[in-house]
Parts: C-alpha cells; sequence; structure tokens
C-alpha cells in the first residue's frame, strides 16, 4: 500500500472495492450512471460492474480534486494504477470508465476532452495460445497413444477423433 502511495499519491484498493464506499455526491452520480445504463438496456451484471468500476475510479479521481477538476493527467494516472493487470481486465475497467466518463460529459459533470485521454485497449478475441509442442513432437505423442485397449481407443478418439491414417482411432 505504501507504495502504490508512493507511486500513485492513494493508496489503491485492489481487493473487495464496491460502489457503497463512495459517499455523498459521488454516490448518487454513480446511481445516476446506473440508471443510465439500465435504461439503455445494459445487462445485469454490466450495470453492476460498469458501477463498481466507475465507483473505483471516482474514489481514485476524489483523491485528485474529484471530477470537477478531471483532466488527463488524473486520467493517465488512474490508467498507471491498472499496472500488473490482465490485458482483458484492464479493458473492462477502461470500458466502464470510457463509459462513465461519457456520461458524466453528457451530465455536464466533466470537460467531453477528457474522454479522449481515456487510452482504448484492444485485446484480439482471435489471440492465440502458443504451442509448446512442434507439429512432429504432436505426432510423436499421439503414435504413443495404446490404441489396442479401450483406454487408448478413448484417450484417442477424445485427443483426435481420427487415427493418423484419418480413419477413426478403432485399432
Amino acid at each position: 500500500m505504501l507504495d502504490d502511495f508512493a507511486v500513485h499519491g492513494a493508496v489503491l484498493r485492489r481487493y473487495g472495492r464496491a460502489v457503497d464506499k463512495v459517499t455523498g455526491t459521488d454516490a448518487e452520480v454513480i446511481a445516476r450512471f446506473q440508471e443510465r445504463l439500465r435504461a439503455d438496456g445494459r445487462a445485469v451484471s454490466t450495470v453492476r460492474a460498469y458501477g463498481t468500476l466507475a465507483g473505483e475510479f471516482v474514489a481514485f479521481v476524489s483523491t485528485r480534486g474529484g471530477l470537477t477538476r478531471l483532466d488527463a493527467e488524473v486520467v493517465g494516472a488512474f490508467v498507471a494504477t491498472l499496472g500488473g493487470y490482465q490485458v482483458k481486465t484492464v479493458e473492462q475497467k477502461l470500458c466502464a470508465v470510457r463509459s462513465f466518463v461519457r456520461f458524466a460529459s453528457a451530465e455536464g459533470l466533466v470537460d467531453a476532452a477528457v474522454l479522449d485521454a481515456v487510452p482504448p485497449v484492444r485485446s484480439s478475441k482471435q489471440t492465440r495460445i502458443p504451442s509448446v509442442w512442434g507439429p512432429g513432437e504432436v505426432a510423436r505423442i499421439l503414435e504413443a497413444v495404446d490404441r489396442g485397449n479401450p483406454c487408448g481407443k478413448r484417450d484417442c478418439t477424445n485427443t483426435c477423433g481420427q487415427s493418423q491414417a484419418g480413419r477413426p482411432c478403432r485399432r
């Protein structure tokens, strides 16, 4: 926590964040944000997650002067706190922040230019997990399956569905 404070000027609560930790006007803003999400037809899970993440963002912003002083520097400081998270987590958090800032801008709570400071995070849905085995090694593994017994036949069918010759594993 001390390291977070030294780096970011705030203690980041990475665990147990909830909207109910935000109070007063900030809590009212988040409640209106969630109501807007519901009115826009967002899923219940999206409303809950975005509300929680908006609460996290607003709590951070309140350590930097509140929404009225929100600028690119504060957004950048918040983004810096996301170091160490998985790409998909950062993507979700920044999508929620972008949605919240868009809402806050429409409500006249923040300058519309702040939205440009929220960086997009693009992750490919087609990203593949790299294989640790080469094609020759995979072939040797499949050849090692003993298809002479029921377990080997099962394992071969579950693994590849076919024998090396293109026929079902029924030896």
